[in-house]
């Protein structure tokens, strides 16, 4: 999995994006990142 970003990496970049801006476009981002956490612990899962 070289090269995947982890849940905290993705959550990490979600707190700094929350930290600038507020805005819809930054929810929907979050809303984007928690789908790929849980997509990507999926496929740890199956591996």
């Amino acid at each position: 999995m070289a090269g995947c970003k982890t849940a905290a990496d993705i959550n990490a970049a979600t707190n700094s994006d929350m930290a600038v801006d507020t805005s819809v476009a930054t929810y929907n981002n979050i809303a984007a990142n928690i789908n790929k956490a849980a997509d990507i612990n999926m496929a740890v899962n199956l591996m």
